[in-house]
């Protein structure tokens, strides 16, 4: 479980609690009463929270209630936000693979009557487990190859994440439990990476409740004092609100409009933030008070606005048509401020009953539970296969630019910009024509000498706006230069630019070298390397900076450069053999001290694929692969019970190219169910 959360993790005691089964009985009783998705089978989910209860027994939270009244009430918000029989299982047991004795088989023992539902809930659990106990305090490597673990766990399975703002939100709710310290620093990661995401996922409640209520634990005066203020000024407007409300209900009506109309303040938090961008007072704040309206479908939606222009003056420049633009290619609705009774300003949201339902379960709304037990996955999340490109090896490398790329994709709104053909790219907030170009393609990128947006030439640093088109110009001389990594805003283009210019950078180091530096006398004959390390890495090992020992790269984990090595003097082999760091054969602690020596052109690494077989899944794989920026060698393939195997070898320009290569075949490859190096 969430460490940093709150968690109030479970804490052993020494009589069990006698409350537990009505703990557990309530707990169950509310999941259902929650459920806004399809019937959960209560069979299935007693059975569920019963095991849980008993792995979970003699363990309290810090408020002191028995710790199964943790996981229940996750399971309670996730089933709220109507997500899957899958993912509220997955709530119930998200704890107990870490907390408890309990093993992952055992997870899907409990489930062995639909195995299809049993390996979902466990590819959950898994991804829980995997993401829980960061700490995100520092912009330290660790803490950025924390993140970049979060964040391919979501590109994999975005329901991970939906159970962890779950646990989160929890946790944030019984935070009065923890340490004034502890719980400042969960409230800070809170706000720093976990309402954001909250928000990204379209989960605009979620978000909003972790900001206020985190907005209490790290500026208590100054929460309390707004409050005070926001109860008073909404006080003394209440009576003329509620008459906005029922007049606009009654004008529908007459149009021929069905609608729910409900009044609406803005959060704490989100005043506090308004304030401080624009230096104003609580009284300069012009949408305070709002009035929200649900209709049936999209039409109705703009007759619904043209009835709110008829009745009050709407403001300039305050008319927002995010159905058309839909907001982080997900949120939709019609906004528009008006002068109401009064002089009384109103923001006004209009959506459709499927917008409004997209707009309070967010990412929830991406799934479907089929009587078949099987998923329906709708289309990837245009900002969530370019966190994708975040990898944890670009993390560790620079963690304060990893940290800086993070936090603009989660803070800024996207940019849809369209191509000569009409096709859809979104883009961060801020993106210029290079990044337009590397979304396309990297060649696209490092070709690309100029643009048009809209028909006309522009600089290559201007910044793009939603619904421009873009045209870019390309040319087989020169390419990429250091400047543009001051220019770009996505991660893709940066990572790239970084690549080629690598390239760059070793294909002049020989010719200078050659020009500059003294006759070298030859170091004594090496072991000859493999075939495969001969094809691709061609780089040397170096033995406590010396080149002239003996090295083997060892068999069971294939190192490749780029790789953290760890070596042992192998007096049989007399030779230093050299393992990947993280290779279970390698020394705890290495015996010499290893490294490369040099960047050799390319580097050959090997992966396998298992996904379900299907037609096409070949052409989908390979292409996946190629688009990610890395050569096929050779592949193999082979099918089994409904199961295929593809192994490829792989030549790559640099290690962090197959992070991104296993990331996109997981995200972006329908059936796929695990991907590894070998």
């Amino acid at each position: 479980m969430d460490t940093a959360a709150g968690s109030l993790r479970a804490e052993p005691i020494s009589d069990p609690d006698r409350t537990e089964p009505a703990a557990l009985a309530e707990g169950i009783a509310a999941i259902h009463r929650a459920r806004r998705g399809d019937p959960l089978d209560p069979v299935r989910l007693e059975r569920v929270a019963a095991a849980a209860a008993a792995w979970h027994r003699g363990q309290r939270r810090r408020s002191g209630e028995p710790y199964i009244a943790h996981p229940l009430a996750v399971a309670e918000l996730v089933s709220s936000w109507g997500m899957q029989e899958c993912a509220v299982l997955a709530a119930v047991l998200h704890d107990v693979v870490e907390d408890t004795p309990a093993t992952v088989g055992e997870v899907a023992a409990l489930l062995e009557d639909d195995p299809a539902l049993a390996g979902e809930v466990v590819t959950l659990v898994e991804g829980l487990t995997k993401i829980d106990g960061l700490k995100l305090a520092a912009a330290d490597a660790r803490q950025a190859a924390s993140l970049a673990k979060l964040l391919l766990a979501m590109a994999q399975d975005v329901r991970v994440l939906a159970v962890k703002l779950a646990d989160r939100l929890h946790n944030i709710r019984t935070i009065a439990a923890l340490p004034a310290e502890k719980a400042a620093r969960i409230a800070g990661e809170t706000m720093q990476v976990y309402a954001p995401l909250a928000k990204r996922l379209g989960l605009e409640g979620v978000a909003g409740e972790l900001q206020d209520r985190c907005f209490a634990v790290l500026q208590p005066a100054r929460h309390a004092t707004l409050d005070a203020a926001v109860r008073a000024r909404v006080g003394a407007t209440g009576v003329e609100l509620a008459g906005v409300v029922d007049r606009l209900r009654t004008e529908l009506e007459a149009a021929g409009v069905a609608a729910e109309v409900h009044s609406r303040r803005k959060s704490l938090w989100s005043l506090q933030e308004k304030m401080d961008l624009k230096g104003a007072e609580l009284t300069d704040i012009t949408d305070l008070l709002g009035v929200r309206v649900i209709v049936a479908d999209e039409a109705a939606c703009y007759v619904a606005v043209g009835v709110v222009h008829r009745l009050w003056t709407p403001l300039p420049k305050r008319f927002k048509d995010w159905i058309a633009t839909p907001r982080y290619s997900t949120y939709q609705a019609l906004h528009t401020t008006v002068i109401g009774p009064g002089g009384l300003l109103l923001e006004v949201q209009i959506r459709s009953i499927e917008m409004h339902r997209r707009a309070e379960w967010g990412v929830a709304a991406h799934w479907r539970y089929k009587q078949s037990g099987r998923t329906d996955q709708a289309a990837p999340i245009g900002w969530l296969e370019r966190l994708a490109d975040l990898s944890p090896a670009e993390a560790e490398r620079s963690p304060e630019d990893f940290l800086e790329q993070l936090r603009a994709e989660l803070a800024g709104d996207e940019v849809l910009c369209f191509t000569p053909r009409g096709e859809v790219v979104p883009l961060p907030a801020g993106a210029t024509p290079i990044d337009f170009a590397y979304a396309i393609h990297s060649q696209v990128g490092h070709g690309c000498h100029g643009a048009k947006v809209n028909g006309r030439m522009v600089p290559l640093t201007a910044k793009l706006q939603t619904g421009d088109r873009v045209e870019i110009i390309t040319g087989r001389q020169g390419g990429p230069n250091r400047q543009w990594l001051d220019v770009v805003v996505s991660a893709k283009a940066r990572q790239h630019i970084r690549a080629y210019l690598a390239r760059e950078r070793r294909a002049a180091e020989p010719e200078a070298a050659a020009s500059a530096a003294p006759a070298v006398v030859a170091p004594p004959p090496r072991r000859k390397l493999s075939r495969r390390h001969r094809r691709g890495d061609r780089a040397e090992v170096l033995v406590d900076g010396d080149a002239s020992v003996a090295t083997e790269l060892a068999s069971c984990c294939r190192p490749v450069y780029g790789d953290r090595l760890a070596g042992r003097l192998s007096r049989r082999r007399r030779a230093v053999v050299v393992h990947r760091a993280d290779c279970p054969d390698a020394p705890v602690v290495s015996d010499l001290p290893v490294s490369w020596a040099e960047r050799p052109g390319h580097v050959v690494v090997t992966i396998e694929l298992e996904a379900s077989d299907r037609p096409g899944l070949l052409a989908d794989t390979t292409r996946t692969i190629a688009d990610s920026g890395a050569d096929i060698l050779s592949s193999s393939t082979a099918a089994a019970e409904g199961t295929s195997r593809q192994r490829f070898e792989l030549a790559i320009d640099e290690l962090v190219v197959l992070d991104v290569v296993c990331a996109r075949l997981r995200a972006k490859v329908r059936g796929v169910t695990s991907v590894r190096r070998i």
